[in-house]
């Protein structure tokens, strides 16, 4: 019950990170300019597992803090 609760949380958290790129170019960009960043920032996440899980975990944590608090200071 707890991983498909977590999972659905992440796949909202994917979702809404679409938003401010949306908002900040227009649909079509915006999609395209997301999916780059998406990409790029999971090739250098799965690179720094390899070498160093521990800071690839604190790194992680700590981006989600901080995309939580651009998502919500981009919504005011």
């Amino acid at each position: 019950m707890q991983q498909k609760s977590l999972r659905a949380a992440g796949w909202a958290l994917i979702l809404l990170a679409l938003v401010p790129s949306i908002t900040g170019w227009n649909a079509t960009v915006g999609v395209v300019a997301w999916a780059g960043m998406l990409s790029l920032g999971a090739i250098v996440f799965v690179l720094l597992l390899s070498y160093q899980p521990r800071i690839a975990a604190t790194l992680g944590l700590i981006a989600g803090i901080l995309s939580v608090a651009g998502l919500a200071l981009q919504l005011l």
